[in-house]
């Protein structure tokens, strides 16, 4: 039988055919002998990768995603953004050993436990609500604000993520103890993946999947010269070729850019980033700067970065310029580095 065909066996395997008739085989009498052959077993392993095991899954059905207050507002995000926005609620498991799927998101209106007031939800239709978006002339300004509500809610979709993974699996280790069998691994080691010394030796070599999706309150040109913004990403002290976006021309002062590029990261403790006035004539006008620390893109990064104005720049409003960014890291044993 096969299963004792163990690694390294080495010996004589017996053959058998089957017992010729008068005249043809005949099936129904026992095999003869037909010699033996020699043989040696070598198994040749195959390295044990994500997508040869089955998933763990985990279902909440009707689990509380956000608490609406008063003259809260629910939806909006999803009729600017499309499908665009489940998936940014999604991507707040990047770089968590778990994938998030976000399906049959619904709105109930119901009083607190013990409260008297009555619950109240209105309800307008998607064609009404982008009819009234366009008259108010602002259709830009609320499309931006949308983006970035949408990911203000994927930070609380994180936390709220990391404690029902932190929950599942202090519930899988009890059934594991009252089995009688050892507990498992702790598959989400947040102190591990959080740590950027670790951090910085680990993934040393690796690509960092840099996206760079649109700024907010930029500062600079005039009446007559609208800015025209590209902004330029590196790690610090990098002597490799920077990320830079592609130039939109007139786009004033809140882009929107979605560009996506790979950087190889060797250790360095920032990213860079810098936004560029674009001039045809005269050399280029820097608009901003920022910085986002190892402390911060370790665990992967999606959100909002302040930009700073280069020295002797005058601030011309009180509102803080922003870009948003996001960082992915490939998983360890999926990503062999790329030293040179």
């Amino acid at each position: 039988p096969v299963s004792e065909l163990y690694e390294g066996f080495k010996g004589p395997i017996k053959l058998y055919r089957p017992r010729r008739g008068i005249f043809r085989v005949d099936d129904t009498l026992d095999p003869e002998p037909a010699g033996r052959v020699f043989v040696r077993i070598t198994y040749d392993y195959e390295r044990v990768h994500s997508l040869h095991k089955k998933p763990r899954s985990k279902c909440w059905p009707n689990q509380e995603l956000f608490l609406l207050n008063e003259k809260a507002c629910w939806g909006h995000e999803g009729v600017m953004l499309q499908s665009l926005f489940i998936r940014i609620l999604e991507q707040a498991t990047n770089n968590l050993p778990y994938a998030l799927s976000l399906t049959n998101l619904r709105i109930v209106g119901a009083a607190p436990k013990g409260a008297t007031q009555i619950a109240s939800v209105w309800k307008a239709s998607k064609d009404r609500f982008l009819t009234f978006v366009k008259y108010t002339g602002r259709e830009k300004q609320f499309l931006q604000a949308c983006r970035v509500s949408s990911l203000e809610k994927q930070t609380h979709i994180r936390g709220l993520v990391k404690r029902l993974i932190k929950k599942w699996e202090i519930e899988e280790e009890t059934i594991k103890l009252r089995r009688g069998n050892m507990p498992i691994s702790n598959a989400y080691d947040e102190e591990a993946v959080a740590d950027p010394s670790k951090f910085r030796i680990a993934f040393r070599g690796y690509q960092a999947k840099i996206s760079v999706r649109s700024a907010v309150n930029l500062t600079g040109g005039g009446l007559f010269d609208i800015l025209d913004p590209y902004a330029v990403v590196r790690f610090r002290g990098s002597k490799q070729t920077p990320f830079k976006t592609s130039v939109l021309q007139d786009a004033g002062s809140d882009p929107v850019w979605n560009c996506e590029a790979d950087l190889l990261y060797y250790g360095e403790t920032a990213l860079e980033i810098s936004v560029w006035d674009y001039d045809k004539y005269r050399s280029d006008e820097l608009i901003g700067t920022g910085v986002v620390p190892v402390e911060q893109f370790c665990e992967g990064f999606e959100g909002m970065v302040p930009l700073s104005l280069p020295n002797g720049k005058k601030k011309k409003t009180m509102k803080q310029m922003m870009i948003i960014i996001g960082i992915q890291w490939p998983a360890l044993e999926d990503a062999p580095p790329a030293l040179p």
